[in-house]
């Protein structure tokens, strides 16, 4: 897939973020990408299902560790 390009306004979807591949961003648009999706992490976590048996939270709880794993691939890279 190729780069996503967000234009200024735009905002992010979970499918979007989802298949963001850090590797294949600048730094600086990293530095740009990383506050939408701290946003959507932020979005996403206030609807946690309550039922921590059910299916919905297990498919809540990938999306959310998904996420947390995409914003740390982008600290790393920042970092570097």
């Amino acid at each position: 897939m190729g780069k996503i390009v967000l234009f200024p306004g735009a905002g992010l979807t979970l499918e979007t973020a989802l298949s963001i591949n850090a590797e294949e961003y600048a730094k600086e648009e990293l530095e740009g990408l990383l506050p939408l999706i701290e946003n959507l992490y932020d979005e996403i976590q206030e609807e946690e299902p309550e039922d921590i048996e059910s299916e919905e939270y297990y498919e809540w709880s990938e999306l959310m560790e998904a996420l947390d794993d995409l914003m740390d691939e982008i600290q790393d890279r920042l970092e570097e």
